[in-house]
């Protein structure tokens, strides 16, 4: 098992799928998962939420690379 400090961590603003309404999480990448670049999907682990979010790469508002302190 990898430190989660070399895991990317980012702040995703997306439009939810069904109602529209636009969420912003702080999320990182979940280790051992490629991201298929093919896919009109990517599923991250929500640190906001303490769950896997699966997000419609269309409905991405904003997408940023952060560091945070403790970066966990």
């Amino acid at each position: 098992m990898t430190s989660l400090r070399n895991v990317k961590h980012y702040r995703i603003s997306f439009k939810h799928w069904k109602t529209g309404e636009v969420k912003t999480i702080d999320a990182r990448d979940i280790e051992g998962v490629k991201i298929n670049e093919n896919s009109d999907r990517i599923v991250v682990w929500n640190i906001t939420e303490g769950n896997v979010e699966d997000i419609i790469r269309d409905t991405i508002v904003s997408n940023e690379e952060v560091v945070f302190s403790n970066n966990i």
